[in-house]
Formats: C-alpha cells, structure tokens, sequence
C-alpha cells in the first residue's frame, strides 16, 4: 500500500497543474505563466477527440489513452475539443456517425437517422 502511494504521489508532483496561463506582457502573441515564463502552446488535434466517429453505427471507439499517449510523446501541451450536434451527417458520399450524446433518445416517432428521436 505505501508503495502505491508513493507512486501516487511521485505521479501527481510531476504533472501537476500549473494554474491559468496569461498574456505575455513581453510578447502578446504568446501566454505566460505566473513567474512570466513563456509557455508557447503546441497540439495536434483529430476530429472525434471528444465524441466518437465513424462510418460505422455505432462508431468505434476513440483510443482517448492513445491519443494522450502521442500528445506526451512529442511534448505537446494543448488539445483542442470538436464536438458534433449531428448524429448522422455527410461531408462526402460515405454517412459518418457520432455518439455518445447528453440527451436519451426516447421518442415518440423516428428522427431521419431512423433511430427514436
């Protein structure tokens, strides 16, 4: 047990939150943190981060611990969430789907995806 909190510990000290960011007042196109240390944002960001999304019904699920893995690996700092309001929709000839949604889908009657609206 005190092995694990150890590693606990050691865990939560080495990804600790550094609090908000704020302008830089010596440059302003970059943010700065409280000692004025500029912070410069670095990402990379994929479509189905906060909802998953595929050609499939349901669609797959989103690797999320992948995803953060990658993020770590090459020292990025920033995500950049999409969500979608759809839950069919086409940007092409193939029908892409997006779950999960805040609201149950209960009906009465059907919504254009077929499925209860």
């Amino acid at each position: 047990m005190m092995i694990l909190e150890m590693i606990f510990m050691v865990t939560l000290a080495e990804y600790s939150a550094m609090g908000p960011l704020k302008v830089s007042e010596d440059n302003p196109r970059y943010f700065a943190d409280n000692d004025g240390k500029v912070i410069y944002l670095t990402g990379a960001h994929t479509w189905n981060n906060l909802k998953d999304m595929g050609n499939t019904d349901p669609p797959r699920a989103f690797d999320y611990e992948g995803y953060l893995d990658f993020l770590e690996e090459y020292n990025h700092n920033f995500i950049r969430l999409w969500t979608w309001e759809l839950t069919k929709f086409r940007y092409d000839e193939n029908a892409t789907y997006a779950e999960p949604f805040p609201w149950q889908r209960t009906g009465p009657g059907d919504a254009l995806d077929g499925k209860a609206k």
